[in-house]
């Protein structure tokens, strides 16, 4: 699935959170697609496993508040803080080192408001 499909795909209300959540919205760095639908392996009876990467707020890095994954599993969608995507990393997690090797075609990015 390609980045301008997985857009018009996360149009569907059933994905309203990922502009409603306040740890989502403006702060997500990019989604893609992962399992079968991410490697083109998928068959009529796949899902589609979504999968990102949201910045963490200032209240979150300052230890006022914090957050580490939300997940939807209605839609089969986890977004990741940022610090915790780079502390699974550091411990070598196979479900953030798949993002680091998906096609940059696949990947929807979006750019933080500043």
């Amino acid at each position: 699935m390609t980045a301008k499909e997985l857009y018009e795909f996360i149009q569907d209300p059933k994905y309203d959170f990922l502009q409603t959540n306040p740890h989502l919205g403006d702060n997500i760095l990019f989604l893609t697609v992962t399992g079968s639908r991410g490697y083109n392996v998928a068959n009529e009876d796949s899902d589609t496993d979504i999968r990102g990467i949201a910045v963490n707020s200032c209240s979150d890095l300052l230890g006022l508040t914090s957050w580490d994954t939300f997940d939807d599993r209605t839609t089969d969608t986890t977004v990741f803080s940022l610090s915790k995507a780079v502390r699974c990393l550091m411990h070598g997690a196979p479900t953030l080192l798949e993002l680091l090797y998906l096609p940059p075609e696949n990947i929807l990015s979006f750019n933080p408001q500043s």
